[in-house]
């Protein structure tokens, strides 16, 4: 039988460890006003903008946060944090607070002359759960069974706020139904003619993302917000790695020192191979005071080479890193032995909660379908330096996405740098057109700079394995790219069954299993300068790989992709008489027809062309300078699907759905993570389920519903063909493919 309990002291607001209400909240409520401190440039900023009066704002940041736990002062709450109720007879601590929250709402008013939306009781209502139409269903039906103690624990908050400079008393005359108002609020964002906008949305992500660091610190420990690095400092350590990489360091190169300098958003167009990436860190910090710092590439792999840079010059504890498989990364870099401290390093760095934190773009663009602790992220984003790499790389659907992005966050005094080698003039007038008064550098003197000698061969791969193979034997480190996953399989077989030693020989795609693939990529990075090498791969070459080798033979390919190849051969032109191959492909595939079209009209005619950096810009411009990005189809297919998505979220609800479902690249087919059923054995040997990651590998979904799947222990295998040197094997004479 559950005793009224005696005392405040006894009311919990968590088990593990017990901790009583009273600290918690006044914990929150110091953790609150160290982050207001931290994000005062941001609050001040949109208070002004938005007609705020900036002492409202806190009063209802703080009864936000004192009141935001009071529904656990009911009997459900109390004996189910004690064991002795069964989890699922709960009445939901969030939604139990409605009634007080409500009456916050009340005594406070709207948080601006036209504000109908009630931001607090929606921060409160959402910290927990999804904002849908279907939060709280088992409480549809049921009443939470408040104590007595609810009464004390208003006048210890009304305590608080008198305090911190907020006076108002709460009297809780009638307790409304918590559901009744949660659907009330619900329904009113579903039947308002006026969808809330950038201003509803910029409110209460700020509102939830100050309310999340003061539950959450409060909880565990706080962090460093921002760097405290100077320019001084990525000079130093840019000097330092240089040298241990064997080359001379001659000081910061003249873009680098333009971005040094540079004030508010900026264009960085400069070949693959000089530096961006210092010279991206630079403008971050010459423009910095308190703001977070968040460097976004296209793929998992490039995120994880820039993160390890990025701890060079900020150090581990100030660095996150947010993707689809960091955590696994991160679990490979370290040993972690307290798995609680490891989840909170996780979500810290999936919020971009980090000083720094390195991310693929499409993680930052999920906040902007509202996925997944989008308010926080946002929130994070907000007046926040960042930078973008490699914008080439996204075709005009993403570009849209980021196009989107972008006009919600320079309203919120982000500043952004967008990089490329690759940089078309229709993409850098997308550019100045949503960033307008934005600086450009490019550094002339590279203009004429030469690293490799160009030919195109009207001739197939296949028909290219003696030239390969000569260059091999004559001692060099030779690069093959194919299109397509089968011709780099097809030609690893042909090349393996011609050599006597293998271990000079490598196969690098997307078909691999994480973890071999990752030990194959750190292999890379250790090259041997001297001995010869053969590294046959797909894409995953362009943007992923600091590697400098000294021959490639490459497919057509649009004409960006070929430049982002060549990049990886001679890449700091050191070398002399390096070649670069280009052969027919007549596939096509996975590339618009048109461009490759294009692109063999503009190189059709190389033979030993020794191509410069200004013939590549000449290329690029020949092929897209008169297209209009926005009015490609993929691009307003993009538009309308941030539009629609907005719409039907009515810019403040939750996108609640799983990852494998959720898209912010046009992808030719879908493909889903899955683990081969021959790495049973090895999976059910590990100490740390988490590393199971390393065996999954994307396979097609087409693939994947032919094949046979068994569950054991929760983890799903596929019953398909996987070779330890190739990767997937899509024979269609494979037995283990059956239709299930």
């Amino acid at each position: 039988m559950f005793r009224v309990v005696p005392t405040m002291d006894d009311i919990l607001a968590k088990a593990k460890p017990d901790e009583p209400f009273s600290k918690h909240i006044t914990n929150c409520v110091s953790e609150l006003k160290w982050v207001f401190e931290q994000k005062s440039p941001i609050i001040n900023t949109l208070c002004r903008q938005y007609k705020i009066d900036e002492h409202r704002f806190w009063a209802g940041m703080l009864a936000t946060v004192v009141f935001h736990d009071i529904g656990k002062i009911t009997k459900q709450f109390q004996l189910i944090v004690r064991k002795k109720l069964d989890p699922s007879k709960n009445y939901r601590h969030e939604l139990a607070s409605m009634p007080v929250i409500a009456e916050v709402c009340k005594k406070l008013g709207p948080l601006y002359n036209d504000a109908y939306i009630p931001f607090e009781a929606l921060v409160v209502m959402t910290h927990h759960k999804p904002f849908t139409g279907k939060m709280f269903e088992r409480e549809s039906s049921t009443s939470p069974d408040y104590l007595p103690q609810v009464t004390s624990a208003i006048e210890f908050g009304e305590n608080l706020l008198r305090d911190n400079g907020v006076s108002f008393s709460l009297t809780v005359t009638k307790w409304l139904n918590p559901y009744e108002y949660y659907k009330k609020i619900y329904q009113m964002l579903l039947q308002s003619s006026i969808v809330p906008g950038i201003k509803e949305q910029t409110i209460f992500s700020l509102m939830k993302g100050l309310f999340h660091y003061a539950d959450w610190y409060a909880s565990g420990q706080r962090q460093a917000y921002a760097v405290k690095n100077s320019v001084e400092d990525i000079e130093n350590t840019l000097r330092i790695r240089t040298i241990h990489k064997g080359r001379t360091y001659k000081g910061l190169t003249a873009f680098q020192q333009k971005a040094k300098n540079a004030k508010g958003h900026l264009i960085v167009s400069v070949p693959t191979g000089q530096g961006k990436t210092e010279c991206g860190l630079l403008w971050a910090l010459n423009n910095h005071s308190t703001e977070k710092i968040i460097y976004l590439l296209p793929t998992m792999v490039t995120s994880n080479k820039i993160y390890e840079r990025c701890i060079e010059y900020f150090g581990k504890d100030n660095v996150g890193l947010s993707h689809g498989t960091a955590g696994y990364f991160l679990k490979m870099e370290d040993e972690w032995d307290d798995q609680v401290k490891f989840r909170t390093m996780i979500l810290n760095s999936k919020t971009f909660m980090k000083p720094v934190t390195v991310a693929t773009v499409d993680q930052l663009l999920y906040a902007f379908l509202n996925w997944r602790h989008w308010a926080m992220i946002r929130a994070n984003a907000m007046n926040a330096r960042i930078i973008i790499d490699e914008i080439h790389a996204f075709d005009p659907y993403t570009l849209a996405l980021i196009i989107k992005m972008i006009e919600w966050l320079k309203n919120t005094g982000a500043k952004l740098t967008i990089m490329s080698a690759t940089m078309p003039e229709p993409l850098k007038q997308l550019l100045c057109k949503y960033l307008p008064h934005i600086n450009m550098i490019e550094d002339p003197q590279y203009d004429k700079l030469s690293r490799n000698i160009f030919t195109f061969i009207r001739k197939s791969m296949d028909k290219m394995l003696t030239a390969i193979l000569t260059k091999f034997r004559d001692g060099k480190k030779v690069l093959i790219v194919c299109n397509r996953i089968s011709d780099c399989q097809k030609i690893y077989k042909q090349i393996w069954k011609k050599l006597r030693d293998h271990k000079n020989l490598m196969i690098l795609h997307s078909e691999l299993i994480l973890k071999e693939r990752k030990k194959r990529e750190d292999y890379l990075d250790q090259l041997n300068r001297e001995a010869p090498f053969l590294l046959i791969a797909t894409q995953v070459v362009e943007v992923s790989l600091d590697i400098d080798l000294d021959c490639m033979f490459t497919h057509i390919a649009p004409i960006e992709a070929l430049i982002q190849r060549a990049g990886r051969v001679n890449r700091y032109g050191s070398k002399k008489n390096t070649e670069i191959i280009i052969c027919e492909d007549m596939g096509n595939k996975p590339y618009d027809i048109d461009i490759i079209q294009k692109t063999r009209k503009v190189i059709k005619k190389l033979k030993n062309n020794p191509l410069t950096e200004e013939d590549f810009k000449i290329m690029v411009e020949k092929i897209y300078g008169a297209i209009d990005l926005t009015f490609s189809p993929r691009f307003k297919e993009g538009e309308h699907v941030y539009d629609n998505n907005q719409y039907d979220r009515r810019g403040l609800m939750d996108l609640d759905i799983t990852e494998e479902r959720l898209s912010t690249r046009i992808i030719d087919y879908i493909k889903v993570d899955v683990i081969p059923d021959c790495f049973q054995k090895e999976v059910f040997s590990l100490d740390d389920m988490t590393l199971s990651e390393g065996y999954k590998v994307k396979i097609p979904l087409w693939l994947y519903r032919k094949c046979q799947k068994c569950e054991v222990n929760d983890i799903e295998f596929v019953n398909v063909k996987y070779d330890n040197n190739i990767g997937i094997i899509r024979e269609e004479d494979n037995l283990a493919i059956k239709i299930v």
